[in-house]
């Protein structure tokens, strides 16, 4: 009995002196959830578009579309929930090319690339979400537009223009990309991923997140638009990233108040983990 009375003891000893490790290396580990968002600029429900980004309890939203209306309105419904708000009003034609970046985190360095080849531009900034600075880049490539009554042929024409024009925007925002700090990509690419732009970020070492961590990926649309005898759908938006991170849990979020979902992304900084596994170094001493 005192034999299993002292191992009794010695165990409880043990997971007690252990317990405060692991607990602290659970506390060093690091995430932050990245949204992607194209609210459609008709502002056909604003209100359902704030109920989705609140729930979402995103970190950092990247939104499309965006507009006066709406930029007012998220900011009131919004405002507690990401005190670093920043919105770029549209400078296309269309009214479609607005930017907006609601977040938890201060925001700064902020550059703005006119549209050359597309109808949108691409709004950059950097944040330091876990203890290091990132670059995130929001875009919106040029949009295709599906086509009634045209045949097979003329889709693929278009698709065919559309890509071509894909191509040369996100070649010319690749030069923006930092070569320093690790790099957030995301927002309405309007390319499934078998085709031009997501192969292309995928050759620049850029992990979709998403497909990371989701069988048949693209089998999960992020973007629907419906005729009055068919519905067309495709993984449109992504959440990229490049450098010390890796994807945690991801998911889609879709609503009737947009054309597009919500896209959402827990990535784990890979070095914070690190630091949090590393045994605890014994202190040496003066002369050992």
């Amino acid at each position: 009995m005192l034999h299993r009375l002292t191992l009794f003891l010695v165990l409880v000893a043990v997971f007690i002196a252990q317990a405060p490790v692991a607990g602290a290396a659970e506390a060093k580990r690091k995430t932050f959830t990245f949204a992607t968002f194209n609210i459609n600029w008709g502002n056909p429900n604003l209100k359902e578009i704030a109920q989705v980004i609140r729930q979402s309890q995103a970190d950092l939203v990247a939104l499309q579309e965006t507009n006066a209306a709406s930029e007012r309105f998220l900011r009131a419904q919004l405002g507690r929930q990401y005190r670093y708000a920043k919105f770029l009003r549209p400078t296309d034609r269309y009214g479609a090319g607005g930017f907006g970046f609601l977040s938890k985190v201060p925001l700064k360095n902020f550059s703005y690339l006119k549209a050359k080849d597309g109808l949108f531009g691409t709004w950059l900034c950097e944040i330091e979400p876990l203890g290091h600075p990132v670059q995130v880049v929001n875009v919106h490539l040029q949009p295709f537009y599906p086509l009634q009554g045209d045949g097979l042929g003329k889709a693929m024409q278009m698709i065919g223009r559309v890509e071509a024009v894909h191509v040369k925007e996100i070649e010319r925002i690749a030069e923006q990309f930092s070569k320093t700090m690790p790099v957030v990509v995301l927002g309405d690419f309007n390319s499934p991923s078998m085709l031009t732009t997501p192969r292309f970020m995928a050759k620049q070492g850029f992990v979709d997140t998403f497909a990371a961590v989701t069988d048949n990926a693209d089998g999960h649309p992020t973007w629907q638009w419906r005729f009055t005898d068919r519905t067309l759908s495709f993984r449109l938006d992504y959440i990229f990233y490049r450098g010390d991170f890796k994807t945690v849990a991801s998911r889609i979020v879709r609503t009737e108040a947009s054309d597009h979902g919500l896209v959402l992304s827990k990535l784990e900084s890979v070095v914070a983990a690190a630091k949090a596994e590393d045994p605890p170094q014994a202190a040496v001493r003066p002369g050992d």
